[in-house]
């Protein structure tokens, strides 16, 4: 009898023991658990705040590239002002998509004759390409007949006089 009280009090301490073991495990990996969902939490509310610190910063520098473009074109805007004010042809016959339109489409340097549309087609400056030489030499032509029948209307005045 005293060997069977023995090994049934040895056996309720071991399954204590097992029992508080098993506690030991299940609130520790409680704890684990706990522990990982908050730094996985922590980890998302950091990658989080990158990423709107990364918009952020993209936003920035789309906002300082546009800001750079506009002062880029308007300075450009001035220089090709400045120019034609020297040349004294201040947008007088702009080409097609010149005059008006300005900087952004054709402007193929506004008051230069065949400018605008050698803008749209590639060209600019000097009429420079597609339809714009064209046109650029159509007005220069246009232009030295009508120079030439003033100078001779000039000199047949003269003579009459």
């Amino acid at each position: 009898m005293e060997e069977e009280d023995e090994r049934d009090e040895q056996e309720k301490e071991i399954n204590e023991q097992e029992e508080e073991e098993k506690g030991r495990r299940r609130r520790r990996r409680r704890w684990k658990e706990m522990m990982l969902l908050m730094m996985r939490r922590r980890r998302y509310k950091e990658e989080e705040e990158d990423m709107e610190e990364e918009e952020e910063r993209k936003e920035e520098e789309e906002k300082e590239e546009e800001e750079s473009t506009g002062r880029k074109r308007r300075r450009r805007w001035r220089r090709r002002k400045r120019w034609r004010r020297k040349r004294g042809d201040e947008r007088e016959e702009g080409g097609v998509g010149g005059g008006g339109e300005g900087a952004e489409k054709g402007d193929g340097g506004g008051g230069e004759p065949g400018g605008g549309e050698g803008g749209e087609e590639g060209g600019g400056r000097k009429g420079g390409g597609g339809e714009g030489g064209e046109m650029m030499r159509k007005r220069r032509m246009k232009r030295r007949d009508e120079e030439e029948e003033e100078m001779e209307e000039e000199k047949e005045e003269e003579t009459e006089e």
